[in-house]
């Protein structure tokens, strides 16, 4: 029978079973039960699932011969959390670590081709079904790349906390008691769900995730910053700028922030340049004249956001309107540049426009931009906008 049998792994998992399982357990990738029995015998009610129908069945045997409870322990079929429903104070998992041998098959051993990818899959799951101050016991090897692990549970905003080592032969083996970050636990009672890592950032880290507030879902941005005091000041202006365009219809919708984080609206297009490789020269021409008109309505405020000289980063286009982002850079100004950057940006792209059948009149709008520097008034915008 294709069970993996229990070895080194399995009982230094075990002790930490011993010490920290409690109340509803999940044993994820069961094998030979033993995690699940352990759990059981500390007084748990656990579901232990596997992706090995044989595996299922001798643990139903086994606990019908060691007289379980049906209400201690159930036993099903599930490839990690397809089948699982609920909530867990508890969830186990050994996984299969070591990295993909050519021409072996063995689900029980292999985590992927380099060994961490089911631990992966795990861990961009495991949140929705533990409860806000459950646990996670972890085990993996050195083989798996230990960097790489503790990186998946950084990024997936768990922290750990090392209760298990051994080393045998050739590996050393790790377990890990893992909990949802502080962060984690304000996103998700903040109706935060399928919090997923998608970049890091120059500040920090970039999720995606969706806000469920009554019968409306919205795909949101998250972005986490690093501790430090000049990051928490980037934080504090990304806030306070989007507030005030947020008013006037400029940038992505801001939802809420804490200290550490700010959760916006997620803005789903491409980028500006790849946008313009396959609009139309009508399209192209709406959407610069839009921008100019967002950094019009900038420049009237007296903010300055900096880098419309070179906005390839900053500038979405969703659902065919443009959308700007990224506003921790702004600043308050007397003198702002927003128009003059852009028309700047606008002349420096002219030959790529030209390719693209939209021909701009590059000394004109320099010179159009050179008045309106000395005068931002609408009349003298309009005379750039004319130009466009």
């Amino acid at each position: 029978m294709d069970i993996y049998e229990p070895a080194e792994d399995s009982f230094l998992l075990q002790n930490a079973v011993k010490k920290y399982a409690h109340s509803n357990v999940l044993d994820m990738g069961t094998g030979s039960g033993i995690q699940a029995l352990t759990a059981v015998e500390q007084g748990c009610s656990v579901s232990a699932v596997d992706i090995n129908p044989q595996v299922v069945q001798h643990l139903r045997a086994q606990a019908r011969q060691q007289k379980k409870s049906k209400r201690s322990i159930t036993v099903f079929q599930s490839d990690l959390f397809s089948r699982v429903k609920g909530m867990f104070d508890t969830i186990i998992f050994n996984p299969p670590y070591l990295p993909q041998d050519e021409g072996i098959d063995d689900v029980s051993l292999y985590g992927g081709e380099k060994g961490w990818e089911i631990s992966a899959r795990f861990f961009s799951q495991v949140s929705s079904f533990l409860n806000p101050q459950g646990v996670i016991l972890f085990l993996f090897s050195s083989l798996t790349n230990k960097p790489q692990i503790e990186k998946i549970i950084r990024q997936h905003l768990f922290q750990w906390e090392e209760v298990g080592r051994q080393k045998i032969a050739f590996e050393e083996l790790y377990v890990y008691k893992i909990q949802k970050s502080t962060v984690l636990q304000e996103l998700e009672r903040n109706d935060v769900a399928d919090i997923t890592y998608t970049t890091h950032g120059c500040h920090g880290d970039i999720y995606r995730g969706i806000f469920n507030k009554g019968r409306k879902k919205t795909s949101v941005a998250i972005k986490i910053i690093r501790s430090s005091s000049g990051v928490k000041h980037a934080l504090d202006s990304e806030v306070h700028w989007l507030k005030r365009v947020n008013e006037v219809g400029i940038g992505p919708q801001l939802l809420f922030s804490s200290r550490e984080y700010v959760v916006m609206e997620f803005v789903n297009g491409p980028l500006i340049i790849p946008w313009l490789e396959t609009a139309t020269s009508f399209q192209i021409i709406r959407v610069l004249r839009a921008l100019l008109k967002q950094c019009f309505v900038l420049d009237q405020l007296g903010i300055t956001k900096e880098e419309m000289h070179h906005p390839l980063k900053h500038v979405f286009i969703q659902g065919g309107k443009l959308v700007l982002i990224d506003f921790e850079r702004c600043s308050g100004s007397a003198k702002p540049k927003n128009v003059t950057q852009c028309v700047e940006f606008y002349s420096r792209i002219a030959p790529f426009l030209e390719r693209r059948r939209v021909q701009l009149n590059v000394p004109l709008l320099r010179q159009f931009a050179g008045e309106y520097k000395h005068d931002k008034t609408e009349k003298t915008f309009k005379k750039i906008l004319a130009a466009i």
